[in-house]
């Protein structure tokens, strides 16, 4: 057989008998040369290195992905690197069992590696991934802000996240004071988090640009708030993501990132309420804290639910609306319009809150359209738990479609399940105008003009009339004084929702379409008094009610 012809992509080897590296080595690299998916597993493995080997190319200029896993310690680093070797592109490399390995040895293959962006080593059973890329895990959302501290402490509040330090006396020993930075991290480490955590506030990161490697005498605490439901915080057992950048490392960027479970005895811990972590450290670097959810008294998520649509509608008339739902701490809503208002989005309406402890359905329908049970795929989108769980922002993106609208406008319900439980439902009018409409409310921009680019004085007055009639009866009272059917009222009144007064202004301007412009006042006057609105006839057309 010409193995170097071979097309084969995906091979899996179960031996009895030990197989040599070298010759793995040979089969594999050389050998196969299109091959994509190896698996390697040997059931006598005491003088085995590599038990499992198994590496995942994509893409045409490919980014792989290596994971190395071996059932004894690694005996020959050399035989790591080899593999290495053979993907310098790798931006994922996972060596399971593998043997604790060197700073030296880190640094080989981080600088043979120069796309590699998360490294993560177990050596029995204890991991430890690194970050080579120092966005990985820190990016941070806002300006760090420093104070300077003393033997008598202090405390440091970053209020747009309401993130608090709080350096007690005695922390700091002798006459000096030390800089201390703190900002708010936002980028979750959410490829290591294991199945039973749950992220629910931001991270920080503390420095002290002068001193990297101080320890305090006394541990420092920093409290930030959460968005979990918890029944008895007391309970609730709290793990941490403490990370820490290496000094020594020359022109290579390493930062570590260790897992400390839940623990009252040992530093960095946590201590968590109905409404805030604290998190107890004695030196600074940047950590995460996780609940642990696996517990009766962890009740879920409290989320906000915020939709923005483009500033303009674009050329095609089908908009995009955007759904954010979100964790409920400081900080998080803010930084979500600022990011869409760089994409030349803009609110739709403001935030509602609600609960998940499940899978989210999010659907959305015009003009008073949702039936959830009837929804069509392209209408329903299901956020996974798992990613409430990890993220502390999903999105989800819908098309609109405004191509059949004589007018830009359209009514918008947005529904949020939870099986057949209902966690949240917005109605809300999405408003498009000629020029930029950002910041402007959709009442605000119904009064520069209509949709349609009707712009006199009438149809002001139109408008004011419908916003000032709330009530279904009224509407419908009116709509009889105008000679409109009952159907037609019917109609209108659905299309307000409940919530908007779209519907009365389509009744309003459906009406006009039938009289004689010079008749139009004085009838739409004559018709309020008899649906017995004569404050708005004295308001709005007072010389029609003299």
């Amino acid at each position: 057989m010409e193995f170097s012809k071979s097309a084969l992509s995906h091979l899996e080897i179960i031996p009895v008998n030990v197989i040599p590296f070298a010759c793995l080595n040979e089969l594999v690299f050389k050998a196969f040369k299109s091959i994509t998916n190896f698996i390697v597993q040997n059931i006598a493995a005491e003088h085995q290195i590599y038990q499992l080997l198994n590496w995942t190319k994509t893409g045409q200029m490919p980014t792989e992905k290596l994971y190395l896993k071996q059932s004894t310690p690694l005996k020959a680093f050399k035989d790591l690197l080899t593999i290495v070797n053979k993907f310098p592109r790798i931006s994922k490399l996972e060596t399971d069992e593998c043997g604790s390995l060197e700073r030296t040895e880190i640094l080989e293959i981080v600088r043979t590696c120069t796309q590699l962006q998360y490294f993560s080593s177990v050596a029995s059973g204890v991991s430890c991934i690194l970050a080579i890329s120092d966005q990985f895990m820190r990016k941070p959302t806002s300006k760090p802000i420093s104070k300077s501290f003393g033997k008598l402490g202090g405390e440091l509040r970053l209020e747009t996240h309401d993130i608090t330090l709080c350096v007690p006396e005695g922390a700091i020993q002798g006459e000096g004071e030390i800089k201390i930075g703190l900002q708010a991290l936002t980028n979750p480490p959410s490829t290591h988090f294991q199945e039973d955590e749950m992220v629910c506030s931001f991270g920080f990161q503390c420095t002290i640009p002068n001193s990297p490697g101080f320890r305090f005498a006394v541990p420092v605490r920093v409290t930030l708030p959460h968005c979990a439901i918890l029944d008895d915080p007391s309970k609730v057992a709290t793990g941490i993501y403490h990370g820490e950048l290496w000094h020594d490392t020359g022109d290579v960027e390493i930062s570590t990132i260790t897992y400390i479970p839940p623990s009252e005895n040992r530093l960095p811990r946590c201590e968590v309420d109905e409404k805030e972590i604290t998190v107890f450290i004695d030196h600074f670097s940047f950590l995460w804290p996780v609940l642990k959810i696996r517990n009766p008294f962890v009740k879920g998520k409290r989320l906000g639910c915020l939709p923005f649509v483009p500033k303009q509608m674009p050329p095609t008339k089908k908009p995009i609306l955007r759904v954010y739902l979100f964790d409920i701490v400081k900080g998080n809503p803010e930084e979500i319009e600022k990011d869409e208002s760089k994409c030349d989005f803009r609110m739709a309406r403001p935030k509602i809150e609600l609960k998940a402890r499940n899978d989210l359905d999010v659907t959305y329908g015009m003009d008073g359209s949702n039936d959830h049970d009837n929804t069509p795929k392209q209408s329903l989108r299901t956020i996974l738990f798992s990613d409430i769980r990890q993220l502390i922002q999903n999105t989800v993106d819908f098309r609109l479609n405004f191509s059949e609208h004589v007018e830009q406008f359209a009514s918008v319900n947005l529904s949020v399940t939870e099986g057949t439980k209902k966690r949240g439902n917005l109605l809300f009018d999405v408003v498009f105008s000629g020029g930029d409409t950002s910041g402007s409310s959709p009442d605000a921009r119904a009064d520069e003009g209509s949709a349609s680019g009707v712009n006199d004085e009438f149809d002001k007055i139109l408008q004011r009339v419908a916003r000032s009639m709330s009530k279904d009866e009224e509407i419908d009272s009116l709509a009889s004084e105008l000679k409109l059917s009952v159907s037609d009222a019917e109609r209108f009144i659905r299309k307000n929702n409940g919530v908007t007064w779209r519907g009365t202004l389509d009744m309003l301007r459906t009406w006009r379409k039938g009289v004689h412009k010079l008749q139009e006042r004085a009838l739409l006057s004559a018709a309020l008094v008899r649906a017995n609105q004569i404050n708005l006839v004295s308001t709005l057309l007072p010389e029609e009610g003299n």
